[in-house]
């Protein structure tokens, strides 16, 4: 989860959030929502959503 957070230049403690607490709302640049969302569904053991509102992509652990 790190290294895809350091992919798409998101801070990687926010991988440590996620671990410690199951789930996390990331603020992601619009232009890479998508393919953020793919990779997260594809590569990792957690599923990420965007939010009704497109503010956040919602990520969670299962």
């Amino acid at each position: 989860m790190t290294t895809i957070f350091k992919r798409f230049q998101i801070h990687t403690n926010y991988s440590t959030i996620l671990n410690e607490i199951g789930s996390i709302r990331l603020k992601v640049q619009d232009d890479k929502i998508p393919r953020f969302i793919h990779t997260i569904n594809t590569e990792t053991d957690c599923r990420a959503v965007l939010s009704p509102s497109a503010e956040y992509v919602e990520i969670t652990k299962i």
